[in-house]
């Protein structure tokens, strides 16, 4: 998934989505081709990159006994 800042009627919209047409209006597409945003006129587009969490590779179970109930 990308995330997309739109700028239309004078505000910035984020939205996620895979890719995009553009074509009499600007459509936003989602996982599965599922439209998620369409936009009639914009005055912009940008791609602005996703910030993920990061990962944690601690087994909860055997490091951390507390986070699964243990004493």
């Amino acid at each position: 998934m990308t995330k997309y800042q739109v700028k239309s009627a004078g505000e910035v919209h984020e939205v996620l989505a895979v890719t995009f047409t553009q074509g009499e209006d600007l459509r936003l597409i989602g996982e599965g081709g599922a439209v998620v945003a369409i936009f009639g006129a914009f005055d912009w587009l940008k791609v602005v990159p996703v910030v993920t969490a990061p990962v944690v590779e601690d087994d909860p179970s055997t490091d951390k006994p507390a986070l699964v109930g243990g004493q």
